[in-house]
Parts: structure tokens; sequence; C-alpha cells
């Protein structure tokens, strides 16, 4: 069951906030044993989940399988198989002034977490920083994605939730607009949202009050370089999977405009068609290959806009169905025209939909210019094996870079995930989620045997000169050296031998 009203909210960010003081969600065990559960979840309902994504956005039991079920478990596992080392002290050297004192940096939860879900990826976008919470011991509140958008999933998540975890230390609510702005005005230890950049203000702003930390994973128009020595046939079917078939574009990472050499535009777009009819068939309305848009009406009616506005530049594709929520699989070819490309209506934000705009270039560096000229990406894409290409791209701020392939390393486990200024902050996935939910804390271990008198006034000309000596940036290695104690016994023992030789012959 769902929580939306008002007082409902309030009495359970109470609830979470007294069950994180009372230190039940500490123990190792006791994460293990929740994040077994979001496990069982999806391992019991796949056939519940497969439904409900299907209603919702038209998906196939294969991308599905993929993107929302089988990632999620593999989430867990990550997580149950590296939780005891994530939360373990992380040790670091100690400096000479305070030897032989041990240092260490030990991650302790955040505390109450809110974590606010987004549509398009129904179960990943919300079990994935959940999983995380959990691994890192906070409790939390969960605000579904909108319903409007994906009714039937955020529906069985209400239904699912509640069975499988602690409902003392994790809640979810339903709603819109009112329902997020009601959970913004509670207080929270850390705040991890998906959605648009204007989701991101509207959290970042809320978060100000109490100094809140917040995780904003965000969007944005991700740009692709496309160089004349890419393989025309795999960039190609590599695109059109990332920009049209992976959810019908309405991914935070989808390849959301190309830049293509000159030279091999025309190959490159037609492999582009030949890709799509692979892919989906001669109309890929009556296939059973083609995902449909999320059922929102102001959603479809924007996509379906662009192709209308930018008409006369289609190439493949162009139509729409909103009775089916369809929109074409379309290429946009601008030719040479940057200045219609940036126009476009295209180009005006992010796409979120099946449409892949192209601008024909001559050098890269008319790409990497457009690139400087907007906010920063999520994710930023290459298909070269140039290396001094690839070293140019890398320059370019983005979340993320990606060379010959798109999308997939979203699904490197091990890969912390993020974007910066326009396009989010913050990472997680794997231990960057553990990380980013936890406060990683220094400690610092003294001994008696160190109190060093010269620390104390009043400073003698030999204090003053002892004090400079261990008080100043010490060369990495005698600092590896002091912080190991068999090393020290070694460097120690040595001295004293070559001491023992000294005294014992030479000064005979």
């Amino acid at each position: 069951m769902c929580l939306s009203k008002q007082n409902n909210i309030a009495d359970s960010v109470a609830r979470v906030t007294d069950t994180f003081k009372s230190g039940k969600t500490l123990p190792l065990a006791y994460r293990k044993k929740q994040i077994t559960a979001v496990r069982a979840l999806f391992t019991e309902n796949a056939e519940a989940i497969y439904d409900a994504v299907y209603k919702d956005l038209h998906k196939s039991r294969t991308e599905t399988f993929l993107a929302e079920i089988q990632i999620n478990i593999n989430d867990c596992d990550k997580h149950l198989n590296s939780i005891d080392d994530w939360a373990a002290p992380r040790y670091h050297n100690t400096d000479v002034i305070n030897l032989p004192a041990v240092t260490a940096t030990q991650p302790e939860p955040m505390g109450v977490a809110l974590i606010v879900a987004c549509w398009n990826y129904p179960f990943a976008l919300l079990a994935g920083p959940l999983i995380a919470c959990i691994a890192a011991g906070c409790t939390a509140v969960i605000k579904t994605a909108s319903e409007e958008h994906a009714n039937a999933s955020m529906a069985l998540w209400c239904e699912l939730l509640p069975q499988y975890l602690d409902n003392e230390a994790y809640v979810i609510v339903s709603g819109g607009a009112d329902a997020l702005e009601g959970l913004l005005e509670q207080r929270y230890d850390v705040i991890f949202a998906t959605g648009s950049p204007g989701l991101g203000r509207m959290v970042h702003k809320a978060a100000t009050k109490h100094l809140t930390k917040t995780v904003l994973e965000l969007g944005g128009k991700s740009p692709v370089y496309v160089h004349r020595d890419c393989n025309l046939t795999i960039g190609a079917r590599r695109i059109m999977w990332g920009a049209c078939a992976f959810n019908n574009g309405q991914t935070c990472v989808r390849p959301d405009h190309l830049f293509i050499d000159s030279t091999i535009a025309d190959s490159f777009i037609a492999n582009l068609k030949k890709e799509a009819k692979a892919m989906f068939g001669e109309d890929a309305q009556k296939g059973n290959t083609y995902n449909r848009m999320a059922k929102s009406k102001g959603h479809f009616e924007r996509v379906a806009n662009i192709l209308k506005t930018d008409a006369k530049y289609v190439v493949y594709g162009g139509n729409s169905d909103a009775a089916d929520w369809y929109i074409a699989p379309t290429i946009l070819d601008f030719g040479t025209d940057a200045e219609a490309f940036h126009n476009s209506a295209a180009m005006q934000g992010e796409i979120f939909g099946p449409i892949i705009p192209i601008l024909r270039v001559d050098t890269p560096e008319v790409a990497y210019k457009s690139i400087l000229s907007r906010e920063k990406p999520l994710s930023l894409y290459g298909f070269t094996n140039n290396k001094k290409i690839q070293t140019e791209m890398l320059k370019l701020p983005a979340g993320t870079t990606q060379f010959n392939d798109v999308v997939s390393h979203v699904l490197n486990p091990d890969a912390p995930f993020g974007g910066v200024g326009n396009s989010g902050m913050g990472a997680y996935h794997g231990q960057a989620g553990f990380d980013n939910f936890s406060h990683m804390k220094t400690v610092m271990v003294n001994w008696s045997a160190n109190d060093l008198a010269a620390r104390y006034p009043p400073y003698s000309a030999m204090d003053k000169r002892l004090l400079r000596l261990v008080f100043r940036e010490w060369p990495d290695t005698m600092i590896n050296v002091l912080n190991n104690p068999a090393k020290v016994f070694i460097v120690g023992a040595a001295l004293a031998a070559g001491a023992a030789y000294y005294m014992h012959f030479m000064k005979r």
C-alpha cells in the first residue's frame, strides 16, 4: 500500500527516522537480509513485472528481463558479495607528527534517505538507488515515479515493496507533484532523485533548507561524433539500438544527436536505415519488436511535434500514431546546414524519443564547438579508434564518455554512473552508490606513546627545529615505510646493526 496524504507522509518520515536512530539498520546482517528480500522481489514476481512494463511501455520480455529484472538481481548480488569490504574501515597512512597513530576512514550511514524514482525504467531506477541505500545502512522514503507515465509498474511497486521490506525502515509513497512537494517539506539526510534538470533544481532548492546532501541523476542531450574510421555496420547498428530500439529512445543516456564525418555520411545514414529495417521490419508499427512511448499525452505530443516541425529534414520514418502511442524510428538529415540543425525543434531540448538528428561535419572540431556550447551532457559518445581524437574528446566535459558503443556503459556494476552540471551530481552503481549513501568518517587512534613534548608551549629553539623537521611533507616512500611496522622493524634493525658494526670495528 502506498501513502500519499501529507499527514501520512510526515508520520512515515518520523517512523523511518526513529528506526534509523534505533540502530536497527546498522548490522550488516540486517542489510544483507533486506537486499536478499529485494532480490526475491524480482525473482518471485518476474511475470507480474513483464506484464506491468508491457502495459506501460510496450517493452519486449527480453528488454524487460535485461533492463528491469536481471540488472537488479545482478546489483543485489554485487552488493551482497561486496558489502563486507565496502563497509570495512579504509586505512590511510599517518603523518610523522601523529605516528604511531592509526588512521582510517569508516563508512557510516548518512541516515534517512528520500529516493525519487523515474518512470522510463520503472523498476531499475527505483531499485538501483534503493539497494545502495540499504547496503549503506540508511532508512528510506521512496517516491514512486509518475503514475501517468507508468501506472501499472508503480501500482506493482506499491503492492510488492511493503511485502518484502521492513516497513519500519522503508516506506513507499505514491502521487504526483503535490506528493513530491509534501515530501520535500520534510527533513532528510540525503536525497537521491532521478529525472529532468527541472526536477533536479526543485529537489536541490528544497535540500538547501537543511543543507541536505543531494545525488541527482538527470539527463540532457548526449552527443555522438562519428569519424571516418568508424566501423559503419557496427556503429550504425549500435546507434540505432541505443537511440530508437532501447526503450523507444526514452533513456537518459541515449545518443541524442549525431555529428558525422562528411566523407562517410551517406554510407552511414544508409546503414542506419538498413539497421532500422533489420530490427523493426519495413513497418515498425506492425511488428512486435518495437516499443512505444510512455502513455503521457504531453510527452507524446512534444515528441510528435518535433516530427512536424522538422518534417523537411526527415529521410527515414517521420510518422506517428497517437492512438497507439507510436513514434516511428526517425532520421533527420540536416546536411551541412549547421544553422538549421542548431535551430531545429529536435535540438531545443532532450528528445527522449526515437528521433536521430544528424549534422554532417568536415572536421571533429565542428562537433567539439557545438558540444562545448551546450550544457554538459550525461554521456558523450565517439565512434573512432583514432587516439588523437579520443584524447581530444576526453577533454570535453561529460558525465561519462564511451567510445565505439552507446548506453552499454551503464550495465557495468563496477563503473560509477552520474552526471555533471546540468546532467546531475554524484554517482551510483556498485561502490559509488554505497559511498554516496555513506558519510566517510575519518577516525584516528592515537597512543600516549606519541606525546611529542615539542608541540606544547613554551617553545624552545630545539622545539622549533624539531617541529620544522617533523611537520612537513615527507616523501611517500618514507611515509609508507614508517606506516609499516614490519618495514620499520627491518629498517631499525639494519640501522642498529650498522651502528653496532661501526662501534665495534671502526672505533677500534
